[in-house]
């Protein structure tokens, strides 16, 4: 297929080629890949880059890339190295344009690929802790390359804390420094023990500072319509048993069950059982029970709200995505709807590209997506897809980009996302903080947009 840039594009190639360093900031479905690899193949023809190393997420490695590689004429030619599987060391030493790996390939790949010369960290999200291994690793392996970018259509759902390292792998710390103490004490002041509050001014100083070494447009300035997105909050009841334990581990950290007594470590762990609880069961011995199978069941209020979406989403010929947050939720949701035609994607499946082939040829009627695992590099709007959140995610980033994963480039019908919350309850304070981040992402990113 032959390709045509659009304006924005070509405005990004040519940003592209005039930097050492920046960002492409726009929203998911925008067609970031194409653009670094037309400002890749730009740079190489003035003979000022020799190969591409492209970090990302597992599913963009394995799939998106290489399959946005070969949809065009003007990259075919290309030769590319995925590193990841049984023949990656080989790969990685023997010479290509482009060599693609995962976060997690930084732990052996030990020296650079022969004759990269140019970085792109595609999802920089995923870097965004100063302190961790795979960030300190990619920090120290792409140090002397000259020529760094990032990409996230989410850079700041996660707060303005999350920006500093993400910054520093593209421009070395030129920015922000280094030092996570001194950007803190910068840009923040403390709450308690471990909370970060932003002081007066510190978003709008921030990104007065990354503004030129930025590009950012929404959908609409690319020229991509999309169909309409709703949302709306679904409200979920609660019998007076779920209600009982939920208040008790709130106060007391313990609760009395008819299966025996529940207690929680601390606050976080009895208000995590508690935003299970919503869901109609909980773990019973925290994390143990993701490997001895320990989940009370409690009720079934929220399944049959999700069974009322789902049988009218059917009945109106549309798909359901549903993402979930612990794994007995997605076993639950798969018996009630054992007579549907049910995929899922989570953090161990091995069928994940199989699953993400029926569900665009309109052959699943319910997806079950765990968040963190479907959050990034997935293409998934081939078909007409309502959203049922089942649970709400702490992340914003995650609970973004889920959505985005259905709401893109490519989508004919019109999204609508169903959040189910149960009033007064976990539900209620963790949805608050997403809307409360999101709100503050969007100020700040807005105010990186091309042309304001």
């Amino acid at each position: 297929m032959n390709l045509i840039l659009r304006p924005c594009q070509a405005d990004d190639v040519r940003f592209m080629c005039d930097n050492a360093h920046g960002a492409l900031l726009h929203p998911p479905g925008y067609g970031k890949t194409v653009s670094a690899v037309s400002a890749y193949l730009g740079l190489r023809s003035r003979g000022r880059v020799r190969s591409l190393l492209v970090v990302a997420p597992t599913s963009t490695v394995l799939s998106s890339w290489p399959d946005e590689i070969r949809k065009w004429d003007q990259f075919r030619h290309l030769s590319v190295a995925v590193l990841h599987g049984r023949n990656k060391e080989i790969l990685s030493s023997h010479r290509s344009d482009i060599y693609l790996i995962n976060a997690e390939g930084l732990l052996w790949l030990k020296q650079l690929p022969p004759g990269v010369d140019m970085v792109v960290i595609d999802e920089s999200t995923k870097f965004r802790n100063m302190a961790s291994k795979r960030t300190r690793l990619l920090a120290d392996l792409t140090k002397d390359i000259e020529r760094r970018f990032i990409m996230s259509g989410s850079l700041l759902d996660e707060g303005l804390e999350v920006l500093q390292g993400q910054i520093a792998l593209m421009d070395g710390g030129i920015t922000f420094g280094t030092s996570k103490t001194y950007f803190e004490q910068k840009y923040f002041h403390k709450k308690g023990p471990y909370k970060l509050v932003p002081l007066p001014g510190a978003w709008e100083d921030a990104m007065a500072l990354i503004k030129s070494r930025v590009r950012h447009v929404t959908l609409d300035e690319a020229g991509i319509n999309l169909p309409p997105l709703t949302e709306r909050i679904v409200g979920v009841s609660m019998p007076q048993r779920a209600w009982q334990i939920h208040e008790d581990l709130k106060r007391n950290l313990v609760a009395y069950t008819d299966n025996g007594t529940v207690a929680s470590a601390n606050k976080e762990a009895a208000f995590n059982s508690m935003r299970q609880i919503t869901g109609g069961a909980m773990y019973t011995r925290g994390e143990l029970s993701e490997l001895t199978g320990d989940v009370l069941t409690i009720h079934e209020d929220k399944l049959d709200t999700l069974q009322r979406i789902v049988d009218g989403a059917l009945a109106k010929g549309k798909h359901v995505a549903v993402p979930y947050c612990y794994d007995h939720e997605r076993r639950r949701i798969g018996m009630r709807f054992h007579h549907l035609r049910i995929g899922t994607i989570h953090g161990g499946d091995k069928d994940r590209a199989y699953t993400i082939r029926k569900w665009n040829r309109g052959e699943l009627d319910l997806l079950l997506l765990n968040y963190q695992a479907a959050s990034h590099g997935l293409n998934l709007q081939e078909v007409p897809t309502d959203i049922c959140m089942f649970t709400p995610t702490w992340s914003a980033e995650d609970d973004f980009q889920v959505i985005r994963r259905f709401w893109r480039s490519g989508q004919k019908s019109p999204v609508e996302v169903f959040r189910l919350i149960v009033g007064d309850s976990a539900d209620v304070v963790v949805l608050g903080v997403v809307k409360h981040k999101f709100k503050s992402s969007t100020e700040a990113i807005r105010s990186l947009t091309c042309g304001s």
